[in-house]
């Protein structure tokens, strides 16, 4: 296990996962992480993961803050499911 704190080397993992995702991809993430969710070219690279026919699916925190990003990642085609509490950032791809 490698744990990743530069936003750098987490965008480039993130992009590596997204290109190796077979069948699906979740992720996890705390309350106010989601807010870079979408940035650095994520949502492209989301996009073409799910082009793919990867399914992708979030876990967060849902609350007023960030319930339109929410929104923006279900207009995308991704899943949504509220898990509260969330106090670490991971994904989980195969």
């Amino acid at each position: 296990m490698e744990i990743i704190s530069d936003p750098d080397k987490i965008l480039q993992r993130r992009l590596h996962y997204g290109d190796s995702a077979v069948r699906r991809m979740d992720i996890c993430v705390g309350v106010y992480a989601p807010s870079a969710s979408l940035g650095g070219g994520l949502k492209k690279a989301m996009l073409s993961t799910l082009s793919k026919g990867v399914k992708i699916r979030y876990l967060i925190g849902i609350r007023k803050e960030n319930l339109t990003l929410c929104k923006d990642l279900l207009a995308m085609g991704l899943s949504v499911r509220h898990l509260d509490g969330i106090q670490a950032n991971f994904s989980v791809t195969d």
